[in-house]
């Protein structure tokens, strides 16, 4: 009711020209009437009334005119929002998309790193942690795991930079992090599976997050990556 007010308070104010010439021509139609005589100078107050009805209907017929322009206005205005924020959803939906196949593919990684580690005899127990080998592909290992922690903590900082309101374990825990193996491939693939249904939620009903959403204020941690 309030937006209804004001858009009809606008139209009104916008078009005060038109009033004060309707309000001129009135007076002046009343004076001319006046001096011609068909109004008499003495005339009751409650025979203003009666001579005045006309002039009260078209102001009814003036202020209805603008109440439904207002009411269209209105419409239009929110079918524009509706429209905008279905729009602002599925980019959110996109782009959730596009960091659900990078945490696809850093689940991949991670699984292939464990194995060559533990095909090569050594243990990688804390994937995102501090972590040594020794044998005779030490350095290859080494660099592996490197490149994948590198591609994990870009993926989470742009993630947390671009949909702020998207949060997941794997997002609000420490990182680097001294998780075990197992923790980190779990909250991986609950972080996967949660843009994938959170970027179809958006694409069925059209409202971003952020509207309906809390943001989080967990981010990644910047540390240097060993």
């Amino acid at each position: 009711m309030g937006r209804f007010t004001s858009k009809v308070g606008a139209r009104l104010l916008h078009s005060l020209r038109e009033q004060i010439v309707a309000a001129i021509i009135a007076a002046m139609i009343l004076a001319f009437q006046l001096w011609l005589g068909v109004i008499p100078r003495d005339v009751r107050t409650n025979a203003w009334w009666s001579l005045a009805w006309p002039y009260l209907i078209l102001l009814g017929l003036y202020l209805f005119r603008h109440g439904v322009g207002a009411w269209i206005d209105l419409k239009k205005e929110d079918a524009v929002e509706v429209q905008s924020l279905r729009e602002y959803a599925t980019a959110q939906a996109a782009l959730l998309w596009t960091f659900e196949a990078q945490a696809r593919e850093l689940l991949l990684a991670l699984e292939r790193t464990w194995h060559h580690w533990h095909n090569a005899g050594e243990v990688l127990l804390r994937p995102l942690d501090v972590n040594e080998a020794k044998g005779k592909n030490a350095t290859d290992l080494q660099l592996e795991l490197r490149d994948f922690k590198l591609t994990y903590g870009r993926h989470l900082q742009r993630l947390a930079l671009d949909v702020k309101a998207f949060t997941s374990k794997a997002l609000v825990e420490n990182y680097p992090s001294s998780r075990e193996y197992i923790e980190v491939l779990y909250d991986l693939r609950e972080h996967r599976e949660k843009l994938d249904e959170t970027a179809l939620e958006l694409y069925r009903s059209g409202k971003p997050l952020g509207s309906t959403c809390e943001e989080t204020d967990s981010q990644p941690n910047s540390k240097a990556i060993s």
